[in-house]
């Protein structure tokens, strides 16, 4: 009996050091937890919770079920494999065409002269050095931006990267215009 106090002791102290409180309280907690609330039970030595007991017990037989499920498919692949293997030796060799070929999608290059880029920059509102300084980059990376990718909508990466303050054409404003009071 004096090992059965000794470990819910240890038991109680563990619980109170890694929640960083009084011992007493962990113990009383726990004894509410049986008696009062039912969320706990106990045969005088232990204690566990009915729920988590349930839900582990689910878990493991769903785990058992897609074990099972598992290990019969890989034997079903394993016989597949056997009757293709038999197949194979004892037919004549015949040569499979494939019905549709793989076609890959090259991605179009956009380029775009520099007259077009020229003529977007200024309808709106941005230099030729702009318009040139964008059309060099992409002329020389292949009309690819700086992650690699191809170029698709030049229009919307211009707005989106080129279209700066620092290319702005300036317009003319006019200082010290006052207003006449009437």
């Amino acid at each position: 009996m004096h090992t059965l106090i000794s470990a819910k002791l240890n038991l109680y102290f563990a619980i109170a050091y890694q929640l960083k409180c009084e011992q007493d309280l962990v113990k009383s907690f726990i004894q509410s937890c049986i008696e009062d609330v039912d969320l706990l039970s106990s045969d005088g030595e232990c204690f566990w919770s009915e729920r988590v007991l349930k839900n582990v017990g689910k878990m493991q037989d769903i785990k058992e079920k897609r074990s099972a499920a598992g290990k019969l498919s890989a034997e079903k692949r394993a016989e597949n494999q056997e009757v293709a293997t038999s197949v194979e030796q004892n037919s004549a060799s015949v040569e499979q065409n494939p019905t549709k070929e793989n076609k890959t999608k090259e991605n179009a290059i956009y380029r775009q002269s520099i007259d077009e880029v020229e003529k977007y920059f200024i309808d709106n509102g941005y230099t030729y050095i702009g318009a040139r300084s964008a059309w060099n980059y992409y002329e020389a990376g292949n009309w690819c931006d700086s992650k690699g990718n191809k170029v698709k909508n030049w229009k919307q990466k211009m707005r989106g990267v080129w279209f700066r303050d620092e290319y702005k054409i300036n317009k003319p404003t006019v200082a010290n215009f006052t207003l006449p009071i009437n």
